[in-house]
């Protein structure tokens, strides 16, 4: 009971401890936080407060407990009384309950013996700690949970109490007389590997106004133990104690728990045991309690605790149903009575001078649950408030408390173990993982809560049309369109046709499978086709045997599963016939965003469709798809091939439609019958218009005559967009800036928002500076409010508002009208909306009081504060990279500035990890990802190591930002920076960099030589500036550890005339580099020394034992220093002629010697220790990748006794770009040579066209010429070797679709004539085909120009060819003038065209002015997207962007001009060649 109430008399606001709340005995020291009155005394002439616990929250873990608690016990006392003592008298300090946060702070409770005053100490200890303060936080509240002891590993349980009504969650367990709490004190020594918690929640009684039900709070209780456990500890044993009425909220959370979602389930069956403390299962008597709370909000959770609630009795039965688990209860009871309080009528304060009661009588306080044994009720000699206070560790009601606890904690572990293993959910635990990394939306609950239910005794007419009888009854797959103007019904239809099919099902005699998708453009989660797919997916593997069919995928190990994966998943389940016939009833495909997708999803269907249809003995299901949509021309042009129903709204429908909504009007029943008459005359109109009209006159005045109702009706236009804009234009035309407001807020909100968001947003001004400035300009908005103001447009759904119908949003954004309102001030909505938001987030509530550091503080304050959620989290998102942002300069800096409060509270609200550690504003644009932050001018940009670096580790998206970023004025960077930059970036990034002035050092030249990709590219960029360095040993080992472009880089570097060159460097390069490079240093440098390290490095290189042979043999180093003069050849020529007969020569050594050797040297070799050398299969591969086959005949002709031609030395040699190689070899040794389909592949793959034509003289029979070896010759380019193929075995080979479009997208002009000459009866031209012409890199307009030359009657111009061809960087005007001017038709350019163009870094801006200029003529352009292009080109001459020289065309393209993200991989692998 009451924990904290100060003696008698006490102020009415105090606290009242436990469930009855009554017993009011506990002295003023004894309380653990004041009452408001009091404490403001206290300010003024503090007192002495006694054995007050805080609780410290947000204690950054660097501030470790040791530190903290050295920290309070230097706090001093207020009196002189002890001074020499410790002020501090108990401490705990574990990590925060939440598991997000317990890695970055720590919760401290903290018990003095003379309470210093809670606001001092908070900023005491904000200032002794310093710089690690994180939001810190002091009070004494103790609300949600609240760790007291963690034992930080080996936890076996989780202890959670939960205190009464009224109750304070540490006051409530605390000693009377002691500052010990048995949970902190006590229990942690006895069991210290349990996680003990307490919870605490407001839930006072006079005074009150919350209308928290105890099934509010125990709801909050559950999803506060949910944030407590993470994927590693939701299944760890839990302990529940619950005392007074904290019992209830226990019960009905597990109750809440067992029905819920399978987090909630986890918690459910972690519960190993319950302890009650004196709760009333079977209620009390409340009469004392209902006259403290009559007429307040918390009157009904009062009366829910008496003898005779409903509510009790219902909590009571549903535990016992659901508490089935093998769990234990243990029930205590109190023994003494309590003294209830009264009103005394003169002071006004409640005093315990009632009537003594036994608050919980044992008969309520036992038999709680089902598995409660006789021996499990035990008593307490105490009352109501003292039965969970123990004074001390020895009293005897402790010792058995914590003995049974100790039993559980050691029982728990293998029990709830054993319960997970046994437990079998819908889905094993694989599936269920396969099913959340899904990520599908809630498609149910979309149908049932956000789709109208068709009106009673209407659509029955559909079923019987011949196309949906047809449709439905046919045993193939197809498709059936519905498509319909706005209004028509079609959602309704889809809602109402899904109904029937899944009614039908059980009448078939054979399975069938209903699926279905809503697109909905007003919630990111259903406007996707990535969304639509997943729940299909979602809904095929929830039926019987749909994981079978997927079952070799299940193995995954994502969170997520990719839209390209879905892609595959889904195409799987359509081929099964497990579900036998499907329907897949899709609505509003016109709402689904991104054109390119949801022509996809389309194309997927007609191949499902297809397959079935081509293939009918192949098992695959019968798929029938529904689908729906307005009849936009781009899907009238893909669906136009199926079987299609235009909807129109059946009149006998909109009657009975008008008929069930005209009763909401309130009419008298003459003038009812007179407006239904009205309406039904216009019956022409649509399910929305009349839906509207009725808006319009429910929210008219009341006093409407016939006349003015037959005036209005009869007025309304007909067109759905004069109807709109006949509502639209009074609303902005008039004073009600509310209005406006709201409904510029609906429309160009990024998503629904509260009627709280509401009411927030619109009050705010532009010179509001915290929350109480705009108190005078809110609008209380209710539902009738809303649709009395603007409610033809707008309806209030779950305290939401909405826009009535996806016409209402397009009409809304495609207006001017909005922007004209008054307070906009000449800015877009979104801006608009952008500056409010930045206002919002600048208040002073929250630029004074930074984040809050916990979610229970930070979900408070979205309570207080509506607005801030949405505002944190999408205030940039109203704001593009085309918007000129500078009007909004100092709200920006306000918000942005390094370390402000303003900038952390955004920041914890918008989830954007650790901006507290930003250092600049480059690392809060790429922390907050906000691409238009970084056009937005600030001064003095430095360029760090960690940019770069965190630029190289986002992707493209990172690399984009880094090159925005440099083209500032006034960009410096460091000397790491640019080490950073010339390792992981191309030489185009560097070329920018070099524009800051930064001096080449050697530490930047040897960083470059690193680059695996660009290394040559880049090196050669910095040596045409101006630096100095010299050739260090360092150097060249960095070069030679780069295996894709060291070699490059060291011959630049090398052919630099002014770079010096150490001895030390000459071994690294003899070490590193082969013959080539070694030359080269000898023909650009005189006078170099050969030494012996040289010639051992280079000898150690390849074969460590030659060091070993050469000692052994006693020859010594020196002698090279005075033979070795120019070259290898002849250093090693006057060795062997010296010392040939005396050498040890090994097999490895001579294979070696062959890599840097020529045919002369090997002859001396074979004739000095021919009898000592066997030729190996090893060495025979080296003989056969030399370009001179002199070397080969040479072996043959001293070594063939030992020699074997394998089918690998034929491949190595066939390699060879000498073909008199593999001439010698079939010559010598035709007999044990196949010409394999690998040789073959090998000359397509290398252009050998002379070997080609060799094999095919030679061995002509052998050879097939297969389609991998045309696509080969095609990817290569080669003329003439597709030439040589058609002339030699063209009978034998079909040019297939994928080799043209091989040809069409990577080959030459001429291929494709050559092509379309000799084997044109087996080419068409399709769509694809002329898509990858198009995209050729290098002969884009020649392919596009010959094909239309040679078949023009084959070729059709798509949009998405247009798109394509919109996008090549150097050949898009061209190839797009080509196209105008060969289509018949004038070619309409989308949004998603004009999107492409301008983001064509080479030829946009012509591409753009080509639209403009041939529009009319041969390209028809929306008026919207004309002032875009416009728009853009005036963009492009008013910030003119240097332009990229175009590069030379080489027969490869660079890697970075295909796939830039090769270029921003900070550790790239070596590709396969």
């Amino acid at each position: 009971m009451a924990d904290y109430i100060l003696s008698t008399p006490i102020p009415i606001t105090t606290g009242i401890a436990a469930i009855v709340f009554l017993i009011l005995w506990l002295s003023a020291r004894d309380k653990q936080w004041p009452s408001p009155q009091p404490q403001a005394t206290r300010l003024r002439s503090p007192a002495i407060r006694r054995s007050l616990t805080f609780r410290i929250s947000n204690i950054p873990l660097e501030v470790t407990r040791d530190k903290l608690e050295d920290i309070l016990t230097k706090l001093p006392k207020a009196t002189e009384t002890g001074h020499d003592q410790s002020n501090l008298l108990r401490f705990s300090y574990s990590p925060a309950a939440v598991s997000m946060l317990a890695k970055r702070f720590a919760v401290a409770t903290v018990t003095f013996a003379e309470a210093p005053e809670l606001g001092e100490l908070e900023k005491f200890l904000k200032k002794t700690i310093g710089d690690y303060n994180n939001g810190l936080i002091v009070d004494l509240d103790f609300f949600g949970l609240t760790p007291l002891a963690d034992p930080l590993q080996d936890t076996l349980v989780d202890i959670i109490a939960v205190t009464g009504l009224a109750g304070h969650a540490f006051g409530s367990w605390k000693s009377k007389s002691k500052p010990d709490m048995w949970l902190r004190d006590f229990l942690p020594g006895s069991i210290p590997n349990a996680r003990v918690l307490t919870y605490g929640y407001d839930t006072k009684l006079p005074g009150s106004r919350s209308k928290s039900s105890i099934l509010e709070l125990s709801r909050k209780l559950l999803e506060s133990i949910k944030t407590t456990r993470d994927e590693s500890t939701k299944h760890r044993p839990l302990i529940l104690i619950g005392h007074s009425l904290g019992g209830l909220v226990v019960k009905q959370a597990l109750v809440q728990a067992s029905e819920g979602s399978e987090d909630d389930l986890a918690v459910f069956r972690s519960c190993y045991a319950v302890m009650f403390f004196a709760v009333p299962n079977r209620g009390l008597d409340n009469k004392s309690l209902m006259s403290m709370v009559k007429g307040q909000p918390n009157e009904d959770l009062v009366r829910n605790l008496g003898v005779e609630s409903s509510f009790s009795t219902l909590l009571h039965e549903s535990f016992i149903k659901r508490f089935t688990l093998d769990s234990e209860i243990i029930c205590i009871f109190e023994t003494k009575t309590t003294p209830t309080v009264e009103l005394n009528s003169e002071t006004k304060s409640w005093e315990r001078t009632g009537p003594e009661v036994m608050m919980v009588p044992q008969n309520s306080a036992i038999y709680a649950g089902p598995n409660e044994k006789p021996y499990d009720q035990l008593s307490i000699e105490a009352d109501h408030s003292e039965i969970v206070k123990f004074s001390d560790s020895s009293n005897s009601d402790y010792i058995i408390i914590q003995s049974r606890i100790d039993k559980w904690v050691q029982k728990a572990p293998a029990v709830i173990r054993d319960r997970f293993r046994r437990i079998r959910t819908k889905f094993s635990d694989l599936e269920a993982q396969y099913i959340e990394a899904l990520r599908a939306p809630d498609y149910t609950a979309f149908r049932n809560h956000k789709i109208d239910n068709p009106t009673s005794g209407t659509l029955g007419w559909f079923l019987e049309l011949q196309q949906f009888s047809s449709w439905s009854k046919a045993q193939e797959s197809s498709v059936l369109w519905v498509n319909g103007s706005p209004g028509q019904g079609k959602t309704i239809v889809a809602k109402f046709l899904l109904a029937y099919l899944e009614d039908l099902q059980h009448s078939f005699n054979y399975r069938t499978t209903v699926i279905y998708f809503f697109f909905y453009d007003q919630d990111d989660s259903y406007r996707t086709v990535g969304a639509a797919i997943r729940s299909l997916i979602k809904q095929l593997l929830s039926t019987q045997d749909g994981f079978d069919v997927i079952s070799d995928k299940l193995n995954i190990e994502a969170s997520t599963i990719s839209d390209e994966s879905a892609w595959d998943i889904l195409e799987e389940l359509l081929r099964s016939p497990v579900f036998g016939t499907i329907y897949c009833v899709i609505d509003a495909l016109d709402e689904c965003h991104g054109d390119e997708s949801r022509q996809k999803l389309l194309e997927f269907i007609k191949r499902a469709i297809q397959r079935t249809l081509a293939n009918p003995k192949e098992k695959y299901p019968v798929l029938k798809a529904f689908l729906t949509s307005r009849p936009t021309t781009d899907l009238n042009r893909a669906l136009r091939q199926f079987p299609s129903i235009v909807l129109k709204a059946s009149s006998d429908d909109l009657k009975t439609f008008i008929q069930s909504r005209i009763q909401e009007l309130d009419l008298r029943e003459q003038l009812e019958g007179e407006v239904m008459s009205l309406l039904s005359s216009r019956v022409e109109q649509t399910f929305l218009w009349i839906s509207i009209v009725l808006r319009q006159l429910k929210t008219a005045s009341n006093l409407l005559s016939r006349a003015d109702m037959k005036k209005m009706i009869n007025k309304t236009p007909s067109r759905l967009t004069d109807l709109y804009e006949s509502i639209l234009i009074p609303i902005m035309q008039s004073r009600d800036i509310a209005a406006q407001k709201l409904l510029i807020w609906t429309v160009f909100s990024r998503r629904a928002l509260t009627l709280d968001e509401l009411e927030e947003s619109l009050a705010i001004q532009e010179t509001s500076k915290n929350q109480k400035s705009i108190e005078e300009y809110r609008v209380w908005l209710t539902e009738k409010s809303v649709t009395s103001a603007v409610g033809a447009f707008l309806e209030v759904a779950d305290g939401k508002v909405y826009l009535i119908h996806q016409s209402a949003k397009d009409f809304l954004l495609k207006s001017e009208q909005l922007a004209k309102a008054e307070f906009c001030r000449g800015l877009h909505p979104n801006l608009y909306l952008a500056k409010i938001c930045m206002t919002y987030l600048c208040f002073a509530d929250f630029a004074e009081t930074g984040p809050c550091g916990g979610s229970t503080l930070l979900e408070k304050r979205y309570r207080e504060y509506p607005l801030f959620h949405y505002a944190a989290r999408n205030w940039h998102r109203h704001i593009s990279t085309d918007d000129d942002v500078d009007i909004f300069a100092r709200k920006i800096h306000q918000l942005t500035e390094i370390g402000s409060l303003s900038l952390l509270a955004w920041g914890e609200a918008a989830g954007i990890m650790a901006l507290d550690k930003a250092e600049d504003k480059y690392d809060i644009t790429t922390k907050a990802n906000i691409p238009w932050l970084t056009n937005f001018q600030w001064k003095d940009h430095i360029i760090t190591e960690e940019m770069i670096q965190k630029a190289a580790r986002d992707g493209i998206a990172g690399y984009e930002f880094l090159k925005t970023f440099i083209r500032k004025v006034d960009v410096r960077i460091t000397e790491e920076a640019f080490c950073a930059a010339v390792k992981y970036f191309d030489h185009e990034m560097i070329r920018l960099l070099l524009h800051t002035g930064t001096n080449i050092t050697p530490t930047i030249i040897e960083a470059a030589a690193t680059n695996i990709r660009y290394g040559s590219l880049v090196i050669d960029l910095l040596l045409k500036s101006r630096c100095n360095f010299e050739i260090t040993a360092k150097l060249v080992r960095l070069a030679a550890d780069n295996r894709e472009s060291g070699k490059d880089v060291m011959e630049l570097i090398l052919r630099k005339d002014s770079t010096d060159i150490s001895e030390e460097a000459m071994v690294a390069i003899a070490a590193g580099f082969g013959t080539e490079t070694m030359n080269l240093v000898l023909n650009t440098r005189d006078h170099v020394k050969i030494t012996s390290e040289m010639l051992l490095a280079a000898i150690e290189k390849e074969e460590h034992e030659v060091e070993l042979l050469l000692d052994e043999s006693g020859l010594g180093f020196p002698m090279f220093e005075s033979n070795v003069e120019h070259n290898f050849r002849d250093n090693m020529w006057a060795f062997l002629h010296r010392w040939g007969d005396n050498m040890v020569v090994t097999d490895g050594f001579f294979e070696i010697m062959t890599t840097h050797l020529d045919d002369e040297i090997i002859a001396l070799f074979l004739d000095r220790q021919g009898d000592r050398i066997t030729i190996t299969e090893g060495f025979m591969k080296i003989a056969a990748s030399q370009y001179d086959e002199r070397v080969m005949q040479i072996l043959l002709d001293k070594k063939g006794d030992q020699i074997n031609i394998t089918e690998e030395i034929v491949k190595i040699a066939a390699k060879n770009r000498n073909t008199g190689l593999i001439a010698l070899l079939l010559d010598r040794r035709g007999d044990e040579i196949n010409a394999t389909q690998e040789v073959v592949e090998i000359a397509a793959t290398y252009r050998k066209v002379d070997l080609m034509a060799f094999l095919l003289d030679r061995r002509g029979e052998q050879i097939k010429i297969t389609e991998e070896v045309v696509k080969i010759v095609a990817k290569e380019s080669s003329s003439d070797m597709m030439a040589l193929l058609l002339d030699r075995k063209g009978h034998d080979i079909t040019i297939t679709e994928e080799v043209v479009k091989i040809v069409a997208k990577e080959s030459s002009r001429d291929m494709m004539a050559l092509l379309l000459d000799r084997k044109g009866h087996d080419i068409t031209i399709t769509e694809d085909i002329t898509e990858a012409a198009v995209k050729n890199f290098r002969y884009a307009a020649k392919m596009t120009r010959l094909l239309f030359d040679k078949r023009r009657d084959q070729i059709v111009i798509t949009e998405q060819i247009i798109k394509a061809a919109a996008g090549d960087p150097t050949q898009a005007k061209e190839v797009i003038q080509i196209l105008l001017n060969q289509r018949e038709k004038k070619v309409v350019i989308t949004d998603d065209i004009l999107k492409i163009a301008i983001g064509n870094g080479g030829q946009g801006r012509e591409v753009v002015q080509l639209f403009l200029d041939e529009t009319n003529s041969q390209v028809i352009i929306a008026e919207d997207i004309r002032k875009a292009a416009e728009n853009q080109m005036h963009s492009w001459k008013s910030n003119p962007v240097k332009r990229l020289p175009p590069k030379k065309r080489g027969r490869r393209i660079p890697n970075w001009m295909i796939n830039k993200r090769d270029a921003l991989n900070p550790e790239p692998t070596r590709k396969d060649r």
